[in-house]
């Protein structure tokens, strides 16, 4: 079996792990779960991240932030939403070598602020 044959393998078998766990999560809190899977080159295991839905306030609140600053947007976005329990914790190294995944995450966050603001302006 090839290395990238390897890998997709792998791959699958996290995602199909990090999605049945994403539904129990679900169950569990009563509230919509999101799942994003952040790879590295040379990182044998995809980094899972876990977000809950966030209140209408926070979207609002994080939408208002996007003006002024999208990393404080998305920040505060992510600061709100994920399920810190359930999440990989190379998610919240802070330091200059291993911040990957944190940034990553916040393009996640930003995106989903992004996509907010384009659904009001089109109503």
């Amino acid at each position: 079996m090839t290395k990238k044959t390897e890998e997709e393998k792998n791959f699958t078998k996290v995602y199909e792990e990090a999605e049945d766990k994403r539904k129990q999560l679900e169950e569990k809190l009563k509230c919509k779960v999101k799942m994003s899977m952040l790879t590295m080159p040379g990182d044998e295991e995809p980094c899972v991240v876990y977000f809950k839905t966030a209140t209408t306030y926070t979207k609002m609140q994080c939408m208002d932030l996007a003006f002024q600053s999208y990393s404080k947007a998305s920040a505060t976005l992510f600061e709100a939403t994920v399920i810190r329990e359930a999440s990989d914790a190379r998610v919240f190294q802070r330091d200059d070598d291993t911040d990957i995944y944190y940034l990553g995450a916040l393009d996640v966050c930003l995106n989903s602020i992004m996509v907010a603001r384009d659904v009001l302006k089109k109503k």
